[in-house]
């Protein structure tokens, strides 16, 4: 278990083993409190079950435009695992009687809404070739990439961080009060739950690990968890 008062867990929102992942991840910790990379209006619409319904109506379309019935199957199935952050979190927050926050800025839910109307994958063709397999092999090979253990990765993490500090600077600033305030209940130990790319170290202070560097954070790969 993680000393340290925060603890990042770094996720890759499309692992189709993140929500077995991150269930173990929290066991192994123990955190007092959890922050997690949602907002209550993210959460809400997701947990209504509209969003995948709509998401139902918007696959049928475009099998009129060739996507086959076994790649539709195979997006509705991952549709119901990538947002496993929240699910599990609170669910383990209500198991075991530790507050879990939603920390992300209200702005997501349109970040959110606005990638959902786009193709899963840029068109029917590309999306005819997904599969779990590939999408796994994608996980491992993007947690292998932020293996923060390698200090060698640190010049690469900068390089990542500025250059994603548009699209993210603004939840990041929203997030950081959102953490700042929980910590002054004198929480013992905070487990932050968020995508990799908030995880990054920099010497910018660009993401929101680094904002945090006052308190010594620590962080893992969520991949780090299957060897504990």
């Amino acid at each position: 278990m993680s000393e340290a008062r925060i603890h990042f867990i770094g996720t890759v929102h499309s692992d189709p083993l993140g929500a077995k992942r991150l269930e173990r991840a929290l066991h192994y910790e123990r955190p007092n409190a959890i922050a997690v990379e949602c907002s209550p209006e993210l959460w809400g619409h997701i947990s209504s079950g509209e969003w995948f319904e709509a998401e139902k109506r918007r696959l049928k379309k475009y099998k009129k435009l060739g996507l086959t019935n076994s790649a539709y199957k195979f997006i509705l199935e991952e549709l119901q695992y990538q947002n496993f952050e929240p699910i599990v979190s609170l669910e383990y927050g209500k198991k075991q009687g530790v507050p879990t926050h939603l920390t992300d800025s209200p702005k997501v839910l349109y970040e959110f809404l606005s990638h959902h109307r786009s193709p899963p994958c840029g068109n029917v063709e590309n999306m005819n070739r997904l599969n779990r397999n590939i999408r796994q092999q994608n996980a491992e090979t993007t947690y292998t990439d932020f293996n923060f253990s390698t200090p060698d990765t640190l010049m690469y993490e900068h390089r990542i961080a500025n250059g994603q500090r548009n699209s993210f600077i603004d939840r990041d600033d929203y997030a950081e009060k959102k953490i700042r305030e929980i910590l002054a209940d004198r929480i013992e130990k905070l487990v932050i739950v968020c995508g990799l790319a908030h995880c990054l170290h920099d010497r910018s202070r660009n993401s929101l690990f680094s904002r945090l560097q006052e308190y010594h954070p620590t962080r893992a790969t969520l991949k780090w968890y299957d060897d504990q």
